[in-house]
């Protein structure tokens, strides 16, 4: 858990923050079982409903699951489609570090001599999942195909964390 103070000098674009007052930033980062037939967003909506409950502001670097006439109504949904349209015409989108752009996954060769190349990428909207198994496993399967003739026995496949997912892991070779 964290809790960081954020005090911005002037009124944001889309933020429903007032200038010069004091917020605190609480953020979860921990995964507990759910409940039995609920959805795996089931906790995140419960926090979600008790921020608002509470006169808070949801920050945009994480999941929403508002409609859309819920998230135009609390975040300037005018202001916020206009910068979308000036900054975001081919795809972009808002990352959860709260930059803009895009969420790249490229899979290389490494010969383990200092040398490689890149074999697949796939180029996603910044606000993509990155534990989105079916992408890793697009760029995966493009990758080993770049890769003909090599025994499967002499391939080390190797991801960060976000390449960890039961769906990837289940289906390779």
């Amino acid at each position: 858990m964290a809790a960081v103070p954020i005090k911005t000098p002037r009124q944001p674009t889309i933020y429903p923050i007032e200038a010069d007052t004091l917020y605190f930033n609480l953020g979860c980062y921990c995964q507990v079982r759910r409940p039995a037939g609920k959805p795996p967003d089931h906790y995140t909506r419960v926090m979600d409903d008790k921020c608002f409950d509470l006169g808070g502001v949801k920050m945009l670097y994480s999941s929403t699951f508002l409609d859309k006439e819920e998230f135009d109504r609390r975040f300037n949904g005018r202001a916020y489609n206009g910068i979308k349209a000036k900054y975001d015409p081919d795809g972009a989108a808002p990352t959860f570090k709260l930059g803009f752009g895009f969420h790249p996954l490229v899979g290389y060769l490494d010969r383990g001599d200092g040398t490689g190349e890149a074999l697949a990428g796939m180029l996603r909207p910044g606000n993509a999942g990155a534990n989105t198994a079916a992408d890793h496993i697009d760029v995966f399967e493009t990758a080993i195909d770049q890769l003909a003739g090599v025994a499967a026995n002499r391939v080390l496949v190797r991801a960060d964390s976000a390449g960890a997912t039961k769906a990837f892991l289940a289906g390779r070779r």
